[in-house]
């Protein structure tokens, strides 16, 4: 009788967007996002709610909400040394009113 539990997953489809496919789907995935502003109370949730959705499609093989806040502080700290005046802006790191820009 085998013990594995886990059954083999089958490889990941191949990627073949261009550039111009993903600027258009983070637009649609913006207008989408906004359709459930009026469901949050304050406006620095639905910010966060962006920053959270941007990390479950990010690229971060574990997420979770601390993993995410950590991915996203961590590149807002390697930003300052390519354009300081960058950062932070538009993470939310440390700041939910500068979220999703």
């Amino acid at each position: 009788m085998s013990t594995q539990i886990i059954a083999e997953t089958c490889p990941a489809p191949e990627c073949n967007l261009s550039p111009k496919d993903v600027e258009q789907f983070v637009e649609e995935l913006r207008a989408y996002h906004e359709q459930f502003a009026p469901a949050f109370r304050r406006p620095e949730q639905a910010r966060w709610s962006e920053v959270y959705l941007r990390g479950l499609l990010g690229d971060s093989p574990r997420k979770t909400v601390e993993r995410i806040a950590l991915d996203l502080c961590e590149r807002a700290r390697l930003a300052v040394f390519h354009r300081p005046e960058s950062v932070g802006a538009g993470t939310g790191c440390g700041n939910p009113s500068a979220a999703g820009g």
